[in-house]
């Protein structure tokens, strides 16, 4: 499997990761599941991504109802993404296709995820979403200022 279909693989599992984490902080007194607290995974590549969605999520006062969807969601996504990499082993395809099949999977899971919110919910997600995504970016644009552009440390920040 190419490093491309590795990397969105582990950024899929990260945001499904974290999601499930999210969704696993109800106590069992509010209805969510009992779980042990553990993601059931590590981060890996694509970690920052899930711990955007975790953080998101956790701004949004969710109701153990929708707590205990979002976790039976992410254990059907998991399910299914396992499912579709086994396809992708075993048959192989180009590039592109696989990247558009897990685009669509993760696409899916995270429609089903926003629809479990009231409308209030979705805004304020998408809202810090888009805060999370600009802090990423920022702080990549600054990576790049400090490793300068050749010309030795004069690029970089004190």
């Amino acid at each position: 499997m190419n490093n491309f279909v590795k990397h969105l693989m582990a950024g899929a599992i990260a945001l499904s990761l974290a999601a499930a984490a999210m969704a696993q902080t109800a106590g069992p007194s509010e209805g969510a599941p009992k779980t042990d607290g553990k993601m059931g995974g590590h981060r890996g590549a694509g970690g920052a991504r899930g711990q955007m969605l975790e953080k998101a999520l956790a701004k949004l006062n969710l109701t153990s109802d929708q707590k205990r969807s979002i976790f039976d969601l992410n254990a059907k996504f998991r399910s299914d993404f396992k499912q579709l990499m086994e396809t992708i082993k075993s048959t192989g395809g180009s590039r592109e296709e696989n990247r558009e099949k897990v685009q669509a999977l993760m696409k899916a899971h995270m429609k089903a995820i926003v629809e479990v919110l009231t409308p209030g919910q979705r805004k304020e997600l998408k809202r810090e979403m888009k805060a999370a995504r600009d802090k990423m970016a920022d702080r990549k644009a600054d990576k790049k200022e400090d490793k300068g552009d050749g010309e030795g440390k004069e690029g970089a920040k004190p």
